[in-house]
Formats: structure tokens, C-alpha cells, sequence
């Protein structure tokens, strides 16, 4: 399986590139176990220490490392409400 993350973080070629890579790749098995066990259950997270949470921080980490190309993140940037941390000035 083609890992996009440090795809990503090798064409950027720095040191905060491949740690971010590590990181979104530990965050997205966590955020398919969570999304796999919150449609299980019929619910929806609303807790501060959900990967929803930490997808916001990642997105905005990813913009501000990958730039542009970050935009081909989607399951991140949909996980953290992309759109709206991009609007809202979360790329630096």
C-alpha cells in the first residue's frame, strides 16, 4: 500500500516533514479504528480527546510544512474539518 504521508514528506525532503509523515501515519490507524468503531455504534464522537481533534492540529501542521501539497491529504483534511481550518487562517 502506497503510504502517501511520507510520499509527501520526501518530495518536501526536511526533517519536520518525515516526523509529521510518522505521526499522520500513527494517527490515521487510530482514526480508521475509531471511525470503524463510532459507525459500529451508531455514534458520534464529541470529546476533545477523539483523532478528530488531533486531525485539526495535524491539518494545520500539514499546510504549514507540506503547503500546497498538503491538499492531497483528504481523509486528513475531511477528518478535520479542512475547509474551515484553512478558511480560518490555519495555514501559516
Amino acid at each position: 500500500m502506497l503510504d502517501v504521508y511520507r510520499l509527501l514528506a520526501g518530495r518536501a525532503g526536511t526533517p519536520d516533514a518525515l516526523e509529521l509523515a510518522q505521526e499522520l501515519t500513527d494517527w490515521h490507524d487510530t482514526m480508521v479504528r475509531h471511525e470503524r468503531v463510532q459507525t459500529a455504534l451508531g455514534t458520534v464522537c464529541v470529546s476533545d480527546d477523539c483523532p478528530h481533534a488531533e486531525a485539526r492540529d495535524l491539518w494545520r501542521r500539514a499546510l504549514s510544512i507540506l503547503g500546497p501539497a498538503a491538499e492531497e491529504l483528504k481523509f486528513l483534511r475531511g477528518s478535520a474539518g479542512g475547509a474551515q481550518v484553512a478558511a480560518s487562517g490555519g495555514a501559516r
